[in-house]
């Protein structure tokens, strides 16, 4: 699959740091289903042999007919491309209804220091905080599709 002008097409660019090694590593994929995991391979990677850490800015330019609508950055797959109705967080059915289930998974899921009670997405590991706990309260009042 190619980015084609005028079509719409999702891209998620991974890149990941290693300092140790030293390296970056580059995974580009295309199109990925929306609300699935993380699949088990990029369309196209690389490497370079450099640890590379992102500071100081960074530059997207939509040349030759590219634009680009929306830029996302986080620090897990979930983080910025999450499954199609966050808050449905007990997982009770496949057009879900949010209930108090859900309210109280959220709730057990925060007070155990889950990963996926880091709804803000603002810490790795996950320091949870008040912006994790409006942010689910946000996804909640907001439904499910």
């Amino acid at each position: 699959m190619s980015a084609v002008p005028g079509q719409t097409v999702l891209l998620v660019l991974e890149v990941a740091v290693e300092p140790a090694v030293p390296r970056t590593s580059y995974a580009l994929y295309v199109n990925p289903a929306v609300g699935a995991p993380k699949p088990g391979f990029a369309n196209t990677s690389f490497a370079r042999g450099v640890a590379i850490p992102l500071r100081g800015g960074l530059e997207l330019l939509g040349e030759g007919g590219y634009t680009i609508d929306e830029l996302r950055i986080g620090p897990t797959w979930e983080s910025v491309l999450p499954g199609a109705c966050y808050a449905n967080c007990d997982g009770s059915s496949v057009a879900p209804i949010l209930n108090v289930n859900d309210f109280t998974c959220f709730l057990n899921r925060f007070a155990a220091g889950d990963a996926y009670a880091n709804c803000y997405g603002s810490s790795v590991p996950p320091v949870l905080n008040v912006n994790d706990f409006t942010c689910f309260l946000n996804s909640f009042a907001a439904g499910c599709p």
